[in-house]
Order: structure tokens, then C-alpha cells, then sequence
């Protein structure tokens, strides 16, 4: 259940005790919200009265009040210092209804002592690119034949082809020339390998 505003938490106490007896033409905005909240929830519903205060809880967690839901996240904050917002977050949700990561996270990121302990750096270097001394083998794969190809009475939808890009072997054999005839050699030798693995 959503954190509730004031106004609205106050009738939804009344409605649990069964004391709010409030004429429908003389009830608020807030007040007209609680009553359609109570129907649909009022099986979860329920008070514990704490130092002679009354609580409302829903599913046996307590329901927060939107105006006090900031307040309550910075002490919880506070307590565990070094926490961020998905552990406080996990930590509220077992006792508190309404609660989620991203409110969490809202309250927190408007804290300075949040930002102090959770320093986020603008200064970051520029991303280099690494460059070897030598050149590494590279094995890239090629979509050769889109058509359908039979190899032992099976028949082949895709065909690829491992190609060692920068020292211009397919399947463990060298090319020595950049001609159209060595290639089509190799690839063919390739993909007949590369089937009978399939």
C-alpha cells in the first residue's frame, strides 16, 4: 500500500475503530480516498495502540504517512551510515509499507551527508585505448551463405565460417594470395568442417 497523507491516515484510524461517523456531502477530498481505501483493504487493516498512540498497519506492516516518510528514511540513514539506498530500501520494506528503492533513493540524494559518504567523482580520466605490440589473433564470424546447402543427407539452413582475420588462415589454412579463387577454396573446405560439427 502507497504512504498515505495525513489527513487521510487520521480517517482510515477512525474507520478501523469504527468511530468516524462524518456525513458523506461534509467529507474532504482526503477523507472520501480513505473511505475507498478502507472498503478495498479493510480485511489487512489493523491498529496497535504504542504509548497510548494509535497505529495503523496493513498486511502486519505499519503504513506510512507521506509527510513523515522523509523524516523516517534519513534516521534509518543516520543509524546505518555506510548503507546505501537499495539496503535501506531492503531493511524499511520488512517493517514499513509504502516504502521503495527509488523514494529511497529521492530523500537520499537531496542529503548532504549522504553525498559526503557516497562521493560520486566528476574528474574521471579520458578512456584510453590499449594498443599491443603485436598482433593478436583474432577469430571473426561470417555469415557466407544464406541459401540452403546439403552435406551427407542433411540439409543446412546457415553456414558460417570461422575466418582468423589478421593472419588471413580459414580453418588452419594459410592464404597466401588476396584473389577470389583461394578464398572460395577455403571457405568452401570450412564450411563442409564446420557441418559435420553441427
Amino acid at each position: 500500500m502507497r504512504p498515505v497523507s495525513n489527513a487521510t491516515y487520521n480517517a482510515l484510524v477512525q474507520m478501523v475503530k469504527e468511530k468516524y461517523k462524518k456525513a458523506v456531502r461534509d467529507r474532504t477530498w482526503a477523507e472520501k480516498n480513505a473511505a475507498v481505501l478502507f472498503w478495498r483493504k479493510r480485511d489487512k487493516l489493523s491498529i496497535k495502540v504504542r504509548n497510548g498512540k494509535s497505529i495503523l498497519f496493513h498486511d502486519k506492516k505499519r503504513l506510512v504517512i507521506q509527510e513523515c516518510m522523509a523524516d523516517m528514511i534519513r534516521k534509518k540513514q543516520l543509524k546505518f551510515k555506510d548503507s546505501g539506498a537499495r539496503s535501506l530500501a531492503y531493511d524499511m520494506k520488512q517493517k514499513l509499507s509504502g516504502i521503495s528503492e527509488r523514494k529511497v533513493r529521492t530523500v537520499l540524494d537531496q542529503s548532504e551527508t549522504h553525498g559526503h559518504l557516497n562521493c560520486k567523482f566528476t574528474n574521471k580520466a579520458p578512456i584510453k585505448f590499449v594498443e599491443a605490440n603485436y598482433v593478436f589473433k583474432r577469430v571473426q564470424i561470417d555469415l557466407v551463405k544464406m541459401s540452403d546447402v546439403e552435406f551427407e543427407n542433411r540439409r543446412f539452413r546457415y553456414n558460417l565460417t570461422l575466418v582468423d582475420v589478421f593472419s588471413r588462415s580459414t580453418s588452419r589454412k594459410k592464404v597466401f594470395k588476396l584473389c577470389f579463387k583461394s578464398f572460395k577454396g577455403c571457405f568452401w573446405r570450412a564450411r563442409l568442417a564446420e557441418n559435420r560439427t553441427i
